[in-house]
């Protein structure tokens, strides 16, 4: 179990005055809840399929982060000012206010400092105005506040992380896109994500090469996306060094970069015409006809040699 030494929050809302931070006692209960936190994202950054750590693409945020882990009483207490101002500047009508808590924990041979936004899961929507008013206590709301489990805005440096990397879990939204661009931290896909990605990039630079590479994608260990290209480039003679440089330049368009690519997944393709959606394997797939115009209609053919039948679920 950690020991909680620092210990700041701050309800932050979009537009939201910043108040200057204080150090907070830790009471057994607030303790307890933090450790189920951190504990939590440590299980879910273990799990097969979540992504990669976070890098810091910004050096300013990183060397706040360091002061969270590193630095005196005053220097954590103004990185948390500065980390707390650069997350209500990246909030907007569509964010909502929370609790910002920032620490630093100690066990025997471990410590981490970072930050979590908590959300009131609760209909209280006076909760965090009555915590910085001081009218409650951290302790009288928790059972209001994300579970450990459901967080979804967390970011933690650690020991055990290379310096540069940050854990960020792995619940992170599209629309909580914002938390990690507030501190500059480029977070990356699960790696059965970056599957679909690597597919799709094929595709975009030749119809049949999905159908070619799906086959033999089990035979090529888990890896980087160069890496793991450049080993299916001796099994697939069309993945040349040229169209292996063509699909990672699309793949780092995709709106989370990949990292890591499982190869030991399934992949399928699909077919969406308005409410139907036809799935199978990539090479099955690419037989499929796609005729017509955006002005007459569309038509899908399928050629099979076994006589279709509909089911329904």
């Amino acid at each position: 179990m950690f020991d909680i030494t620092h210990m700041t929050y701050a309800r932050v809302a979009p537009g939201a005055a910043t108040r200057r931070p204080q150090l907070q006692a830790v009471e057994s209960e607030v303790e307890k809840f933090l450790n189920d936190h951190i504990a939590s994202l440590w299980r879910m950054a273990a799990k097969p399929d979540a992504p990669p750590p976070g890098v810091f693409m910004d050096l300013e945020a990183q060397v706040l982060f360091r002061h969270l882990y590193l630095g005196d009483d005053e220097d954590f207490l103004k990185s948390v000012d500065l980390l707390t101002k650069r997350l209500v500047e990246r909030m907007n009508g569509r964010t909502s206010a929370g609790l910002l808590l920032c620490l630093r924990a100690e066990a025997a041979t471990q410590r981490i400092a970072g930050v979590l936004k908590l959300q009131v899961v609760a209909p209280n929507g006076a909760t965090l105005e009555e915590l910085e008013s001081g009218e409650v206590k951290l302790s009288a709301i928790t059972n209001v506040l994300d579970k450990p489990g459901d967080l979804q805005k967390g970011a933690l440096v650690a020991a055990g992380l290379p310096d540069g990397q940050v854990l960020c879990g792995d619940r992170l939204t599209n629309q909580a896109g914002y938390f990690p661009q507030a501190f500059g931290i480029q977070v990356f896909s699960r790696p059965s994500v970056g599957t679909g990605v690597l597919f799709d990039a094929l595709a975009d630079c030749a119809d049949d090469l999905p159908g070619k590479v799906a086959p033999v994608l089990h035979r090529v260990e888990r890896g980087a996306p160069a890496e793991v290209l450049e080993a299916l480039g001796h099994l697939v003679p069309e993945l040349d060094e040229d169209v292996q440089s063509e699909v990672l330049s699309l793949m780092d368009r995709a709106s989370r970069p990949v990292a890591v690519i499982d190869t030991s997944r399934e992949v399928t393709s699909k077919i969406l015409a308005g409410d139907i959606t036809i799935s199978g394997p990539p090479r099955a797939i690419d037989q499929v006809r796609i005729e017509g115009s955006s002005t007459n209609g569309w038509r899908i053919v399928i050629h099979t040699p076994d006589e279709p039948v509909r089911k329904r679920h």
